[in-house]
């Protein structure tokens, strides 16, 4: 379960590389980490992922992931 907001706000993100994240007036601990599509793919196949907005995500990211590489090619 989360107590995460799903709404239709915009959301902002940085490039700036930071060791940590998360707003401050917020009691959560977050630590930003990269890896391929095909690792974070292989999570949510293997249900290592458990964060319904992470796996919602990164479902859609796989469907329209060859739309966004020609896009930005």
């Amino acid at each position: 379960m989360t107590d995460d907001d799903a709404s239709d706000r915009p959301a902002r993100f940085s490039s700036a590389r930071s060791d940590h994240a998360g707003a401050a007036g917020e009691a959560e601990f977050t630590e930003p980490f990269a890896v391929s599509p095909e690792v974070a793919l292989q999570a949510v196949d293997e249900g290592r992922i458990v964060n319904g907005f992470t796996i919602l995500g990164l479902l859609w990211f796989a469907r329209h992931r060859a739309a966004i590489k020609a896009r930005w090619s």
